[in-house]
């Protein structure tokens, strides 16, 4: 499910939720449920964005688990910002903190440019 709200004409809101139900798990017996909320913030050329996914692994064998992740990231993507025509850059930097069926806790910082050149091939 998504839905937009546009603030103005800089800004918008993005809610997305998903969920998911899953038959054998991973090729055993358990099966899954997986949920996840995301939340993004458009400002211009500055996007910040929030989500948290859960996952239960619920197995027959009793042994039950429950995994999860939350994200915060920063994007900036300027228009027009390339050298050719159609090309332009982004910038995104992130955090995610995981926690697995055992509470262990990471945390994980990322951080990736891209650069796309706006070019497209066709290929017969």
């Amino acid at each position: 499910t998504q839905a937009n709200f546009e603030i103005d004409d800089e800004r918008a809101l993005r809610l997305i939720g998903e969920t998911g139900v899953l038959q054998r798990f991973e090729g055993g017996p358990a099966g899954a449920v997986i949920a996840t909320a995301i939340a993004a913030l458009v400002d211009g050329p500055i996007t910040y964005s929030a989500a948290q996914s859960r996952q239960w692994t619920v197995d027959p064998e009793g042994k039950d688990t429950a995994q999860s992740t939350a994200e915060l990231s920063l994007k900036y993507a300027p228009e027009h910002s390339g050298p050719f025509p159609d090309s332009s850059w982004s910038l995104r930097a992130g955090h995610v903190l995981a926690v697995d069926e055992d509470d262990q806790t990471t945390h994980m910082l990322g951080a990736t440019i891209v650069f796309e050149l706006g070019m497209s091939h066709g290929f017969n």
